[in-house]
């Protein structure tokens, strides 16, 4: 089928893992959707006279995937951390104010993959396994997930009619806040890398599917790139620690503003090329806050009292 046919990524919340709900489908705005049905086989070897492996028979059983949204928006983060907070400041009119924070236990969902007229793939108890965020000045910014879930199908009936608006995505044509322990570093920055894993471990049951997918420890990593400048080295070299703040702004009520608590600087890479503008990569690594313990939160202030 071409590329022009109709098609459509839906994903809908689970109250019961792996149960898909059958209602409150949200249209996600993906510009790549990966979803691979993984049957782990047992390859049985026996002495019957040719080397060929005469039979297999399925073991573990699990879905995996990878999704590259349009950053339209930032609803997925639910599914990232774990909670939302919507109209945090019990506002009565805009901007209102929607909180991503974490949760120890992740949500699950349910994708439906609309691809044509009166099909689709259905994967249940999903659960994202790392997100990653990159902006770099002057380009949309990426926002790519991979998930594992628990098994997938394909419906002929009783599909999801979805909607979809275009829209643009956040750019980083500037940040509009940039800040390093409260220090400004827009000045210098020209890309940033996020990167969330929640180490995420299938529980297989006796059909060979998980009947859980439990969360391990989460890490929050990332890189920040910037033109040459001593004084950004120095907080690699005076082993700083402090929360790294960065705002995109797309319009009148309509950002988003990522803070990782208690970074600090894992690596300097000093770049020198002679054809090149000199650079400086920094690694991080977030350290748990010592009164929330969390490494990452979100803000999307919108002219929407709900969001999600």
């Amino acid at each position: 089928m071409p590329i022009g046919a109709t098609g459509y990524l839906l994903w809908r919340d689970e109250s019961s893992y792996g149960t898909d709900p059958g209602t409150g489908s949200k249209t996600a705005d993906a510009a790549s959707v990966e979803l691979n049905w993984n049957r782990n086989l047992e390859r049985v070897r026996a002495l019957w006279g040719v080397r060929n492996v005469p039979r297999v028979y399925s073991q573990e059983k699990h879905v995996e995937g990878r999704i590259a949204l349009n950053t339209s928006d930032w609803k997925m983060l639910k599914h990232v951390l774990g909670s939302l907070t919507e109209n945090v400041t019990s506002a009565t009119a805009a901007p209102y104010y929607h909180d991503f924070e974490e949760a120890e236990t992740l949500p699950s969902f349910t994708l439906e993959r609309q691809w044509g007229s009166g099909t689709a793939y259905v994967a249940v108890g999903c659960k994202v396994n790392s997100a990653r965020i990159r902006g770099e000045v002057g380009k949309a910014v990426e926002f790519e997930l991979e998930i594992l879930g628990k098994s997938m199908s394909k419906i002929t009936s009783g599909l999801a009619s979805p909607s979809y608006t275009p829209a643009l995505p956040f750019r980083v044509t500037n940040l509009a806040t940039a800040t390093f322990g409260g220090s400004d570093i827009s000045g210098q920055i020209k890309s940033f890398e996020i990167n969330i894993s929640n180490n995420l471990e299938p529980d297989y049951g006796s059909d060979g599917t998980p009947r859980a997918i439990d969360e391990g420890l989460r890490e929050v990593t990332g890189t920040l790139t910037f033109k040459f400048d001593y004084s950004i080295a120095d907080y690699v070299l005076n082993e700083s620690e402090g929360d790294i703040v960065l705002k995109l702004i797309r319009g009148t009520n309509d950002e988003v503003e990522f803070t990782i608590e208690n970074a600090t600087f894992e690596a300097l890479n000093d770049v020198t090329e002679a054809e090149a503008q000199k650079e400086l990569e920094l690694a991080f690594v977030s350290q748990a806050d010592p009164t929330n313990k969390n490494c990452i939160k979100v803000r999307v202030t919108s002219a929407n009292a709900t969001y999600y």
